[in-house]
C-alpha cells in the first residue's frame, strides 16, 4: 500500500462514518412534533422483497396507506431492541380501523432470513397484517433505506475486529410515508414519547382531504 493511501485510507473512513451518523442521527423531540412536512424529504420507488412468512412482498402493498419504516438488524442489541419496543407500542396503540403498517429493513440480510425473522417478529409480537419484517438483496434494501426513506445503513468498515452486534452501523430514526410513497417526517425511534406523535400523524396522514367549498 502506498504511503499516501496509507494516510488516506483513515480519513475516508472517518468522513464516510461522519456522513452516516449525520444521516442516521435521531431527530429530537421538538423537531419531531413539528408539524408534517409539505415537501417529501424522500420518495419511495417500488420494490420487491421477501417477508418473514418467506413470501414475496412487494412495494404494491403499501398502496394507498400509511406506513412507519425503520432499519434494524436481529443480532444487534442495544438500538435494536429499543427501536422494536417503540415500534411494539406504537402497534398497540395504532386505532383498529387504521391502515397503517410498520416496515422493518434488516441491514443484515445474509444473517436474517425468513426464519430468523419469524422467531424476531414473535418476540416482539408483530402482527403480520401490521407489522412487516423485510430480507431480500441488501443492495435492494440499502437502496431503498438510504436512498429512499433517508435511513442511513452501512456495514462496519472494520468488520474484522467487530463482534456480529457491531457488524452493521444504521440509524435509530422512524420515517413515516404517506400513502403517495412520500417521505413527511421523521421520528426518534428509541425515544417512547415517540409514540404518541406518531399516531397523530398517522391520523393526520389517514383523514380525509377536506372538500373544497361549493361555489357560490
Amino acid at each position: 500500500m502506498k504511503p499516501v493511501f496509507r494516510i488516506a485510507l483513515p480519513v475516508l473512513v472517518a468522513v464516510g462514518l461522519a456522513v452516516l451518523w449525520k444521516l442516521g442521527r435521531p431527530l429530537s423531540s421538538p423537531r419531531a412534533a413539528r408539524p408534517l412536512s409539505e415537501v417529501a424529504l424522500g420518495q419511495v420507488q417500488s420494490f420487491v422483497l421477501t417477508n418473514q412468512l418467506g413470501r414475496r412482498w412487494s412495494s404494491d402493498q403499501l398502496q394507498g396507506r400509511v406506513w412507519v419504516a425503520d432499519v434494524f438488524f436481529t443480532r444487534c442489541p442495544g438500538p435494536c431492541v429499543n427501536l422494536a419496543r417503540t415500534l411494539q407500542r406504537l402497534q398497540a396503540a395504532l386505532p383498529l380501523e387504521s391502515r397503517a403498517m410498520i416496515v422493518s429493513l434488516t441491514a443484515d440480510a445474509a444473517y436474517d432470513t425468513p426464519e430468523v425473522l419469524a422467531r424476531y417478529a414473535v418476540r416482539w409480537g408483530a402482527d403480520s397484517n401490521r407489522w412487516v419484517f423485510l430480507t431480500g438483496p441488501q443492495a435492494t434494501i440499502y437502496r431503498l433505506a438510504t436512498g429512499q426513506l433517508r435511513l442511513a445503513v452501512g456495514e462496519n468498515p472494520h468488520p474484522e475486529t467487530a463482534s456480529p452486534a457491531e457488524l452493521f452501523i444504521h440509524s435509530t430514526r422512524l420515517a413515516l410515508v404517506d400513502h403517495r410513497g412520500r417521505v413527511r417526517a421523521f421520528f426518534d425511534g428509541e425515544d417512547p414519547g415517540s409514540v404518541p406523535r406518531l399516531v397523530r400523524a398517522i391520523r393526520e396522514l389517514e383523514a380525509p382531504a377536506p372538500r373544497p367549498a361549493a361555489s357560490p
